[in-house]
């Protein structure tokens, strides 16, 4: 998923002109994937949605990769594993670690 969003920070190997502080794209890249995956406290991830509110590319990734989270999350029916799977996994496992 971010493969494809990087793209939107590389025109001919150049940091685009995006009119923000940002400094480094990939950092920022990084940083908000943590916050879209909930990965990061909510203290620092306001402090970087803070950091990145004068950025319109950064902003824009942002919310692209929420609405996708969101519309995955939404759209994805969750099924239980059967228990014989789990099983024959455990197994095959502890037969590796042997």
């Amino acid at each position: 998923m971010w493969s494809s969003i990087k793209k939107l920070f590389t025109f001919g190997g150049s940091k685009p002109d995006c009119g923000s502080k940002c400094k480094d794209p990939q950092i920022c890249l990084d940083k908000l994937q943590l916050v879209v995956d909930n990965e990061t406290d909510p203290e620092k991830a306001a402090q970087i949605l803070e950091q990145i509110k004068d950025c319109k590319m950064c902003t824009d990734c942002y919310e692209q990769n929420s609405c996708l989270k969101d519309l995955l999350h939404n759209k994805i029916e969750r099924k239980a594993v059967p228990q014989d799977l789990i099983d024959c996994i455990k197994s095959k496992l502890k037969e590796e670690g042997s």
